[in-house]
């Protein structure tokens, strides 16, 4: 369908659209007799409603991120004297699931810190989207001394537990753990481990495949429901033999 044309001086001009706001605003300020408070308004208007539309934009594509987030899997653990004490999702699993549906919906994190005091310090998370708007969410943490850490590593371990969680935040995601069938993991003593190393020795075991069959990066990381399984996969090695 063609523009609507108006008549003017007879003349048949094609129809202009209306001109936008900020086109207004400066048309009238070109105006010797413009009221400036007026203007001032007005400039004021306009920020207001395109805030509004950069807000609206964000919280639209941000549903639409969480929709395609899934529950991520804790596959972090700690374990004190071979007993599973707690389990979380790792701040490189968590990363990997959105990174790229934060890039499909234009979003960015950005992080920042700011120290409270000797004991504790402040992580400043920064959620950007691509048309302008942003949410900020801060987590004060203490800081995780330990006598296997130097400072700067348990400062860097405490700022890494705040990202995880304001990663979390924002975007609403919820960790799952594994089944494990209501049983609580219980992972091998490093008495345990030294046998079962021993027993590699024994058949001539590739121990890194061993540990690539059996999931886990160390022997301590194997659970005690599951030693059965890995004598016997070993016993099987000495069978071919």
């Amino acid at each position: 369908m063609s523009d609507l044309v108006v008549r003017q001086d007879d003349k048949i001009e094609e129809a202009r659209p209306p001109a936008s706001l900020l086109e207004l605003i400066a048309a009238a300020v070109a105006d010797p007799r413009c009221d400036v408070e007026k203007m001032e308004r007005l400039l004021a208007m306009q920020e207001r409603v395109e805030a509004d539309r950069r807000k609206q934009v964000f919280f639209a594509a941000l549903s639409l991120a969480q929709a395609e987030i899934p529950q991520i899997e804790k596959h972090g653990r700690v374990i004190v004297k071979g007993v599973l004490r707690s389990k979380y999702a790792k701040l490189e699993d968590i990363d990997v699931v959105i990174r790229p549906i934060c890039a499909k919906y234009g979003f960015a994190f950005s992080d920042d810190t700011e120290a409270i005091d000797a004991k504790t310090i402040k992580v400043i998370c920064r959620l950007s989207h691509s048309e302008g708007h942003f949410d900020i969410k801060s987590l004060p943490v203490p800081i995780d001394f330990s006598d296997y850490r130097t400072g700067s590593q348990s400062v860097v371990a405490s700022v890494t537990l705040a990202k995880r969680n304001l990663r979390k935040m924002h975007l609403n995601i919820t960790d799952r753990d594994e089944d494990t069938d209501g049983e609580a993991l219980v992972f091998l003593t490093p008495e345990q481990a030294r046998d079962l190393e021993a027993l590699g020795q024994e058949v001539k075991a590739n121990w890194p495949e061993f540990l690539k069959w059996m999931n886990v990066a160390k022997t301590t990381e194997i659970a005690v429901r599951d030693l059965q399984k890995a004598i016997t996969g070993l016993e099987a090695k000495r069978r071919s033999k």
